[in-house]
């Protein structure tokens, strides 16, 4: 017979279960982190003293958190590079605008 599962440990398999789940999606990374930190309050509620399973299973769920937070990290720095780029190239039509509003045609032939 195999041994029991405690509370606590239910909620980290939970943890890790979330963690595996993950698909490379950003925002569904992101939604796992935050399920997580609700699921680990929960485990630091239950004030059950930490067994060598325990142990193993944060160790995991640490490493697999830290591998979607470097993926956020990521995707953010990308993100931000293309905000800086559309922004870039609206500066340059609103600059060609305004210099095209200035601009008057002259008739050398008038």
């Amino acid at each position: 017979m195999g041994q029991q599962r405690t509370q606590g440990q239910l909620l980290l398999v939970k943890m890790l279960a979330n963690l595996n789940s993950w698909d490379q999606d950003v925002i569904k990374g992101s939604k796992i982190i935050e399920e997580n930190q609700g699921l680990l309050l929960n485990y630091q509620a239950t004030q059950e003293p930490m067994t060598e399973t325990d142990y193993q299973i944060i160790q995991e769920v640490v490493e697999k958190t830290n591998q979607i937070n470097q993926s956020l990290k990521i995707a953010q720095v990308a993100v931000v590079k293309e905000l800086t780029q559309v922004t870039k190239k609206d500066k340059i039509i609103e600059g060609y605008l305004l210099k095209s509003q200035d601009s008057h045609f002259i008739d050398k032939d008038f």
